[in-house]
């Protein structure tokens, strides 16, 4: 049962519930049964990617197809993503993004979403069709209620309070049971209730100090991504790679303190849960369980629902930035905030799986391993050569004790998975797929452990899987809203499909007609859906001290690029600034370098910074900081800055910071999309578990008859 090698082979249920009780069979069937149903979702999910690999290629990728087109990459010459030491960009460094991001964002993935949603409610539904055949089989319908005694704990404590107190009080603390014929000791609730009160205000402060960390995460994401951005702007592709590298560090980060936070969590929940003083094992269990899961629903899920459902979406625009003190919100990377979702979910969901398996097995093995070390050096002390110095109950005893908490973390550990694989799943449809490959190991793993690495444990009756049902009920009613979210808010599906329905026959929002009479402009999309912005936007002053957004002179160094895609360089091989805002006939009417007038018509990397410490060129062009050597740039702009330049926003803002009617519209079918999901979902999940019983009870009545006759 144990062995890897049976991984295929089903679980010997029977066999397990006779010598581990109750409790323990409950969870391998529990395990058992959700690993089969996710083998289902699996092979649908894989199905989906399959399908999104077709997307890739450019002639199924309209907006890939635009922003990958070298003779677009000037027009869509974008605003910087940060604050001053970010420089201007091209959309065509995300390139690549763009087309593996429509791998997660195409019709598939709305299909894929629905069918995950009522996935869910069927699972649970033939669950608890599983779990009260069980109760039948295994007799344990109504344990909980009517057979489930104090705990040890319990008793002790109520019998030590009460030890001095009159009769007449130490009736408060007693209950008959008709069932047992005897009294049973409780704890009034005027002194549970307190208790219970003060454990979730601590729980409150400590939910609190998880979404600070979130915050702390996004303020590193703020002030490294600029810094990173400064040290690779002129590696190919900087910006995209400066946001992934922001994305994967942060990502890391976050799980780091997820991992530090549980073990401190885990502690002060043990704590306050043992304060409040249970009077069952399974009111024990239950609080116990509220607690903890709360804390990694937070501590799991808060940066996921971040980017999600709130990074880039309340930035603000060019000129209009929303801030929080001097730093201003971040926006979507370059290659959108579905793809960094994306990201995110694969280094947590994945990370998490690896390091519990290894701490899982890794961690008691290791504490075996010191026990037999230690038992050797006895039995070299002792001098003897028989096999049975240690006799084996003492080997068994040197075995690992079941933790207090029981199968906690096996349960927790596989809620929070069904968190990610139903959740989140609109962005990482692979997720049933390493969520089964895991159970598939997880089994096996936890079966090795109680053959091999822990103590029997006393064998314990249950009637359920207790509050754990609840949470999956939860979390499959929220999986319809998110994934409504995610579908409609976080990913471009539905401003896709409004834009070819509606706004295909005006591909020219924004664009100039040069391009637009272009046969390879069929496709407008990237257009439509960014806006254009004045350069002269991001001059407007930050403070008092007249500094502005606009980039450092020092980090301006995007190349300009020819029609096929190469950077263009001088007779020398110098490659060639691409500086839009630039009036280079004005420079050469007007400036004068060492008494020689200027005649260039571009600048190159090497020489730009000759021009920007000319305190002539800086008056024609733009203002830096006196004294300053970063080339901060203040809101005064001279003669030779061509004002009519435009750099290109993600969103759809009007020049004046207004919302125009297509952001209207986009938003009233956004809306409209989550209702008929929601109401569509919600029909289908109310009669789905009843048609499908009916089709099953159909199909089994016609075989019985069948074979029957």
């Amino acid at each position: 049962w144990c062995h890897p090698k049976n991984f295929y082979k089903y679980q010997p249920l029977e066999n397990i519930r006779h010598y581990f009780g109750e409790k323990i069979g409950l969870y391998f069937v529990w395990v058992g049964f959700y690993t089969q149903w996710l083998l289902l979702a699996s092979i649908v999910g894989l199905i989906i990617m399959i399908c999104g690999l077709f997307t890739i290629a450019l002639p199924f990728n309209p907006p890939a197809r635009e922003i990958c087109d070298n003779e677009l990459r000037d027009f869509f010459y974008m605003c910087p993503l940060c604050d001053e030491t970010c420089d201007f960009w091209y959309y065509r460094t995300a390139c690549g993004f763009s087309r593996v991001s429509l791998l997660f964002d195409f019709g598939g993935t709305v299909f894929f979403a629905a069918f995950m949603a009522l996935w869910a409610v069927l699972f649970l539904e033939f669950w608890k069709r599983t779990e009260a055949q069980l109760q039948y089989e295994w007799d344990t319908l109504g344990f909980e209620a009517a057979e489930q005694r104090e705990r040890p704990e319990f008793v002790q404590a109520i019998k030590k309070k009460i030890k001095e107190y009159p009769e007449e009080k130490k009736k408060q603390y007693k209950i008959y049971n008709p069932v047992l014929e005897r009294y049973e000791y409780i704890q009034p609730p005027h002194l549970l209730w307190p208790k219970v009160s003060l454990a979730f205000s601590i729980l409150v402060t400590m939910v609190a100090a998880v979404i600070g960390v979130v915050f702390a995460v996004l303020l590193y994401r703020l002030a490294v991504a600029a810094a990173i951005y400064r040290l690779i702007r002129t590696i190919p592709g900087g910006p995209s790679a400066a946001d992934l590298i922001v994305s994967i560090t942060g990502s890391v980060i976050q799980l780091i303190f997820i991992v530090i936070m549980n073990q401190v969590y885990e502690r002060v929940a043990t704590f306050l849960t043992s304060w409040e003083l249970h009077r069952t094992t399974t009111e024990y269990e239950d609080s116990f369980t509220f607690k903890m899961y709360l804390f990694q629903f937070i501590n799991f899920y808060s940066s996921i629902f971040y980017i999600a459902f709130f990074k880039g979406r309340f930035t603000g625009y060019p000129g209009g930035y929303i801030r929080i003190g001097s730093l201003r919100l971040d926006e979507c990377s370059t290659y959108g905030c579905l793809m960094e979702l994306t990201i995110q979910l694969t280094i947590i969901f994945v990370g998490k799986q690896v390091l519990n398996d290894i701490s899982e097995l890794g961690v008691p093995y290791a504490k075996k391993i010191i026990k037999m070390v230690i038992r050797k050096r006895k039995e070299k002390k002792k001098e003897t050569e028989e096999d049975d110095a240690f006799v084996r109950w003492e080997k068994d005893f040197e075995l690992i004790p079941l933790s207090i908490h029981g199968l906690f973390f096996e349960y927790l550990e596989l809620v929070i998975q069904y968190g990610f694989v139903t959740i989140f799943v609109a962005a990482f449809p692979l997720a049933p797929f390493f969520a089964w490959l895991n159970n598939v190991i997880e089994i096996r793993l936890d079966a090795h452990k109680f053959v091999q690495v822990f103590r029997r444990p006393v064998a314990e009756r249950a009637q359920d899987i207790g509050a754990w049902f609840y949470l999956l009920r939860f979390i499959t009613s929220l999986c319809v809203v998110t994934n409504a979210l995610l579908i409609a808010v976080t990913s471009q599906f539905i401003d896709r499909e409004l834009y070819s329905r509606v706004y295909s026959d005006e591909p020219c929002r924004g664009a100039p007609e040069s391009i637009c009479n272009t046969t390879r402009f069929d496709h407008g999309f990237v257009t439509w859906s960014t806006s254009g912005f004045s350069m002269s936007t991001l001059l407007d002053p930050l403070g008092s001290n007249n500094q502005t957004t606009f980039p450092y002179y020092t980090v301006q160094e995007s190349r300009q690029y020819d029609s096929d895609g190469e950077i263009m360089t001088d007779e020398n091989g110098n490659e060639i600034l691409h500086l839009p805002f630039i009036d280079f006939e004005c420079l050469r009417n007007r400036l004068t370098i060492d008494g020689e007038p200027f005649n260039q018509s571009y600048f190159t990397a090497s020489d730009y910074s000759d021009f920007y410490s000319n305190a002539d060129f800086r008056e024609l062009v733009l203002e830096s900081r006196n004294g300053r050597d970063d080339g901060a740039i203040l809101s005064n702009f001279g003669d030779c800055f061509l004002e009519d330049q435009e750099c290109r926003f993600r969103g759809l803002v009007d020049p004046d910071g207004e919302l125009p009617l297509e952001y209207w519209r986009l938003w009233t079918a956004k809306l409209t999309f989550i209702i008929l999901f929601e109401v569509i979902l919600s029909h289908v999940n109310l009669f789905s578990f009843h048609l499908m019983s009916c089709y099953f009870s159909m199909l089994y009545s016609s075989l019985v008859l069948y074979w029957t006759h």
